[in-house]
This record gives structure tokens, sequence and C-alpha cells, in this order.
């Protein structure tokens, strides 16, 4: 189960990276992560 808490912490950040680099505030994928997180721990 952790392991595929895993993968979509990786796939989360890498849009959170991309929404980066392209100018946007990933502030969507930020609470997104948070609350994934909340949810498998």
């Amino acid at each position: 189960m952790s392991f595929f808490v895993m993968i979509v912490e990786i796939i989360l950040l890498t849009s959170v990276v991309t929404r980066l680099k392209e100018g946007q505030k990933p502030l969507d994928d930020a609470s997104r992560i948070i609350s994934i997180m909340r949810l498998y721990t």
C-alpha cells in the first residue's frame, strides 16, 4: 500500500514541477498531495 502511495506522490510531484516550469501556481496539486497523505497515514 505504501508503494502505491509513493507512485501517486511521484506523479503529483512531477505535475507540480511541470506547472512551476510553465509559470502556474500548483496550489491545487499541493492540496491534493496533502489530502492523499492524510488518507493513507
